[in-house]
């Protein structure tokens, strides 16, 4: 006799023949036992995969419910007004670049100003000399000509605009000048105001300021130019009056410390 028990795709087979009853019952005691036990595990493995199904089902909804989706942060220049700005940073990296015109518009103060020229003493009228000392043309005619420097500070500002127009105003009195044979002289007051159009020069190497009025030009060559500092080197032809000389063109060279 064949017996043929199916449960899960599994086929387990027991053959007992008639003659042998007592076979048959020890056999079908030893099925029950496996039946029993395999039921226990099956049961046990079912429960354990439901769980897991509802953990994983509940995470799911917690999400869903939640509607907080995961943002990932991306780096890049924030500053709209930089050159390489990334419309879709999140983070600034400090990667900003700004153009040369950018960086120079703005609101600028002269903290510093270093001068320097020099003075031509034989333009000096020989016969005012002569009168304060006879002779006293011909020794001040060997001295040539004298150095005047130095410097000072909050010396004026300048202000630049997006439209290229400028307004300046360029305040500061050297040291006294000192004439051989005669003595000190006060120091020369430079007052200089001026607007009109600014450019860049030079492939942005060079500043140029024009005065709308006087059409006269400032050139200064740009060493250092941030967001908040600048140091400009250049030259400033001005007219001065110059006590026992009159009327007189100095050209100063000039480096200009600025800070908005």
């Amino acid at each position: 006799m064949l017996f043929i028990i199916n449960f899960d795709f599994t086929k387990i087979f027991f053959e007992v023949t008639e003659l042998n009853q007592n076979l048959y019952i020890c056999c079908q005691s030893k099925f029950s036992i496996i039946m029993k036990n395999y039921f226990k595990i099956l049961v046990l493995a079912l429960s354990v995969s439901f769980t897991s199904c509802d953990k994983d089902t509940d995470e799911s909804n917690s999400e869903s419910n939640s509607g907080v989706v995961p943002v990932t942060d991306v780096y890049g220049c924030t500053d709209e007004n930089a050159i390489n700005f990334e419309s879709l940073a999140t983070l600034d990296n400090g990667s900003c670049a700004f153009s040369i015109a950018y960086l120079a518009t703005g609101d600028w103060n002269i903290t510093n100003l270093e001068y320097e020229t020099e003075f031509d003493l034989s333009i000096i009228d020989a016969s005012i000399l002569d009168a304060i000392q006879p002779g006293l043309s011909t020794l001040l005619g060997a001295f040539g000509s004298i150095p005047i420097e130095g410097e000072a500070e909050n010396a004026g500002s300048y202000s630049l605009s997006m439209d290229n127009s400028f307004t300046s105003d360029l305040s500061f009195t050297t040291e006294p000048i000192p004439i051989p044979l005669i003595g000190d002289i006060p120091g020369l007051p430079i007052d200089l105001s001026s607007n009109g159009v600014w450019s860049l020069q030079n492939q942005d190497e060079e500043i140029l300021f024009i005065d709308a009025l006087l059409d006269s030009q400032q050139l200064y060559s740009i060493d250092n130019l941030t967001e908040e500092f600048a140091l400009l080197r250049g030259t400033l032809i001005v007219i001065q009056e110059i006590p026992l000389i009159g009327l007189y063109e100095l050209e100063i060279e000039l480096e200009l410390t600025l800070e908005k």
